[in-house]
């Protein structure tokens, strides 16, 4: 299992976690489960997808505010603004 936990996450800690998470979850649901190698399995693969999305999300940025809507009036005079900037600068 570990084999199959380690190709999937590529962190040997990573792998390590989703084998004991599914060994954890064959001894919680033991009496219910008719094929534990198979269950276990699914398990292993479960709990690596679940450490990657986490990985994934970690990356992201979180998303931001709603920008503020200005009004048209107010843009145009900051283009102004950096207009006139701009060609005293180059003058």
């Amino acid at each position: 299992m570990m084999r199959l936990a380690y190709s999937l996450v590529s962190r040997q800690e990573d792998a390590e976690d989703a084998v004991q998470s599914a060994f954890l979850d064959v001894a919680r649901h033991q009496a219910s489960i008719r094929r534990p190698g198979a269950y276990l399995r699914t398990a292993v693969v479960s709990q690596c997808r679940t450490i990657l999305r986490r990985r994934e999300m970690a990356g992201r940025p979180r998303p931001r505010p709603p920008v503020e809507v200005t009004p048209e009036a107010t843009v145009r005079s900051i283009v102004r603004r950096g207009l006139k900037q701009l060609r005293e600068e180059l003058s």
